[in-house]
């Protein structure tokens, strides 16, 4: 967003595109998971890491 020069409400769509794949993915999940974005995924080059949560921080969460 600061490269583009925009504000709050453009970053927000930057990342709804960057999201876009993971909201539609982890719904369907029934296992507490944690989303990586990389560098990459941002750059449109990779995928977002979906892992499973350890057992400590499913009972926190």
């Amino acid at each position: 967003a600061i490269s583009m020069k925009t504000g709050a409400r453009a970053l927000r769509s930057i990342m709804e595109n960057i999201m876009l794949d993971v909201m539609y993915d982890l719904p369907a999940l029934e296992e507490p998971v944690r989303v990586t974005i990389s560098a990459a995924v941002v750059k449109g080059k990779g995928k977002a890491k979906i892992s499973p949560l350890p057992e400590t921080k499913r009972d926190a969460a």
